[in-house]
């Protein structure tokens, strides 16, 4: 299945003052077929008399050695969503990150507001949530509708509601 292709020994700097070289066993091994990394697992020699180089929460983030699941890769690569809809996620969620846009969100979700009500609310210029429900709008995420010389915003629908439901109750678990 797999080969051993290198040991190595290589020295790391430690962050300790005055900086010290210690020795890291590297093992590395490739899949026969493909030459793709499915194990790599570094050893690092530390004297029990010294502290750790690195902290609880850097280690706890990272697996204690360097494996490659090739079926997990495959699987995740097949169902990722297209490039096109990933952006305009990441800009929907963007949107959505700013504090202001999400207070304009969260107030018409009851009832539609003009703008003169908005600027009001959010104590800030028309001009300021002009700009901000012009890049709602775009991203679907407000319609509009004139009456007369008023123009009045609304959630564009459910989804969006739903939206800030999720991450509400997501934030306050």
């Amino acid at each position: 299945m797999g080969h051993l292709v290198n040991i190595g020994i290589l020295f790391a700097k430690t962050r300790q003052d005055p900086p010290r070289d210690i020795p890291l066993f590297v093992l590395i091994y490739l899949h026969s077929d493909q030459n793709v990394l499915i194990y790599e697992h570094i050893l690092i020699y530390q004297n029990p008399n010294t502290t750790s180089m690195k902290t609880n929460n850097e280690t706890k983030e990272l697996c204690d050695c360097r494996c490659i699941h090739e079926e997990r890769v495959t699987t995740a690569a097949h169902d990722a969503l297209p490039e096109q809809d990933n952006q305009h996620m990441a800009q929907l969620f963007k949107a959505m990150g700013d504090a202001n846009r999400l207070k304009i969100l969260w107030a018409l979700e009851h009832e539609e507001m003009c703008v003169c009500d908005i600027a009001a609310f959010l104590k800030v210029s028309e001009s300021a949530v002009s700009h901000q429900l012009r890049l709602l709008r775009q991203l679907q995420l407000v319609s509009n509708r004139r009456e007369g010389p008023v123009l009045y915003y609304r959630l564009n629908d459910h989804h969006v509601n739903k939206l800030m439901q999720t991450a509400l109750e997501h934030t306050r678990e």
